[in-house]
């Protein structure tokens, strides 16, 4: 939507509280076993929680004072890239391209964990090696 004729901190303020208002879920940790890439841990790690993930916030609790992780407040993904030293097949820029030379967020799985399959039923959820869970 556009805010015509309204002062810049008044609009900044409507943005700002839509923002912290509008419940999401992100990936808040992130459990790297083998990273072998040029990038990062950290950074790796950043990019992902950066990933938007469709699924329907009510539908999970609010992380106990216990802090212990269960399946009603928290989304598990598996997240697993190999890149193959051979040819795909594929030339971009008068380049040979590898298989799975580029780990994109296609490749995040969701694994459900207790009764999550039921409450998010079909594939709600969307969206190296390691494991990421989203915590509300």
């Amino acid at each position: 939507f556009d805010l015509i004729g309204v002062d810049a901190s008044i609009a900044n303020a409507l943005r700002r509280i839509m923002l912290a208002e509008v419940p999401t879920i992100a990936i808040e940790n992130v459990w790297i076993a083998i990273n072998s890439s040029i990038i990062q841990d950290e950074v790796l790690a950043h990019r992902i929680g950066l990933i938007p993930i469709r699924a329907d916030p009510s539908k999970l609790d609010f992380l106990g004072a216990d802090n212990e992780e269960t399946d009603k407040d928290t989304i598990v993904f598996h997240f697993d890239v190999e890149c193959l030293n051979q040819f795909s097949g594929e030339v971009k820029n008068g380049r040979k391209c590898f298989v799975n030379e580029m780990a994109l967020s296609g490749a995040l799985t969701w694994l459900p964990q207790g009764n999550q399959a039921s409450v998010f039923p079909g594939k709600p959820i969307e969206i190296m090696q390691g494991l990421s869970h989203c915590i509300t």
